[in-house]
């Protein structure tokens, strides 16, 4: 499947950095794939987990309050 580069969609989140909640430490876990994934992919991402200092090397934040103005 390619990405319509005209798919509004698409565009916004290309642009957007996105924050991934319940990202997790554990390669096991779903939010550890989503922020690879997303990561892997060029796309800017924080993971938000208030348990964790740092995912795949990326600060976390623990809360969706938290998250800087612009990142």
């Amino acid at each position: 499947m390619s990405e319509d580069p005209g798919d509004p969609l698409l565009s916004f989140l290309a642009n957007q950095p996105i924050a991934v909640v319940g990202a997790s430490a554990n390669p096991e876990k779903f939010g550890f794939k989503v922020l690879a994934m997303l990561i892997e992919s060029g796309r800017r991402a924080i993971p938000v987990n208030p348990g964790e200092e740092r995912i795949l090397g990326i600060p976390c934040s623990p809360d969706l309050g938290t998250l800087p103005e612009r990142w």
